[in-house]
């Protein structure tokens, strides 16, 4: 005998009327962050606020050609807008204070770690739940989920060494070559650098750069778990832990974190309201 998993009625139309009442801000709009935007409004979330001030480029091929040189940000939305009011799809340009936000989703690929902190502070102190998903050499990972409600901080992060290590400068600095006013007059001459892809090849999208699978992986995962966290019918596994795909082996992992003991986000009192 076979049962159902399915939800009752009752429960199916509470997590319907959670995902309208929702609002997911997704800021970095890579080919991930846009897909992930696209399985949201397919999933019925009630509003989307997209925030990216680069510009699009002729690599970006999933945006349209009419779109080149117009922020991110104004270009999908315009490209992902239902139209019949299903989800409203708001443009949040960098820096402005996006208030009444769920969860902030950050995306970021191999960021300089005091800019992410930076970056994911700003965040926490505009909305309630921020989400990270960050790529460095090693891996991407997602999560941990940083709340103002008893959970992390990114200063736990910061603790906890769990933000990206910086790019390794070393073995760069020995394979560059000297500075010419270094190098031996009967030196040969240095190559000349390759051209990019899409300026050697013209406009052939087979030579345009192709999104990292693994940050797909991850953006999938990342909707999945804003999902269970606006549903609130069971606990998120960003809620205590950080997700982990590594980039050698695909392998996933799961790394359980709490607030660093050592973290003034233990210690803070809220003001009293009045």
């Amino acid at each position: 005998m076979t049962t159902s998993t399915r939800p009752d009625p009752q429960t199916q139309a509470l997590c319907s009327a959670r995902r309208r009442l929702a609002t997911v801000l997704i800021d970095g709009l890579d080919p991930a962050g846009l897909q992930a935007a696209k399985q949201l409004i397919q999933w019925g979330i009630g509003t989307l606020m997209l925030c990216d001030d680069r510009p699009v480029t002729a690599s970006d091929t999933d945006f349209p050609r009419t779109a080149r040189g117009m922020h991110r940000s104004h270009a999908a939305s315009r490209l992902l807008d239902p139209g019949d009011g299903s989800t409203v799809v708001i443009e949040v340009p960098a820096g402005a204070t996006a208030s009444g936000v769920d969860v902030h989703l950050v995306l970021r690929s191999r960021p300089r770690p005091q800019q992410l902190h930076s970056q994911l502070r700003a965040a926490c102190r505009a909305s309630a739940a921020v989400l990270p998903v960050v790529g460095d050499a090693q891996a991407w990972r997602l999560g941990p989920l940083l709340s103002h409600q008893g959970g992390l901080c990114p200063d736990c992060l910061l603790h906890h060494g769990l933000l990206p290590a910086p790019p390794e400068t070393s073995g760069a600095a020995a394979a560059a070559p000297a500075p010419e006013a270094e190098r031996p007059a009967d030196a040969e001459p240095l190559p000349e650098p390759e051209r990019p892809a899409e300026t050697a090849q013209g406009s052939d999208p087979s030579h345009r750069q192709q999104p990292d699978p693994l940050l797909q992986a991850a953006s999938h995962l990342a909707v999945h778990q804003i999902q269970v966290l606006v549903e609130g019918q069971r606990p998120a596994a960003v809620q205590t832990a950080q997700l982990i795909t590594d980039r050698a082996t695909g392998h996933q992992s799961s790394l359980s974190i709490s607030p660093h003991p050592e973290c003034a986000c233990l210690t803070a009192v809220e003001p009293l309201a009045g």
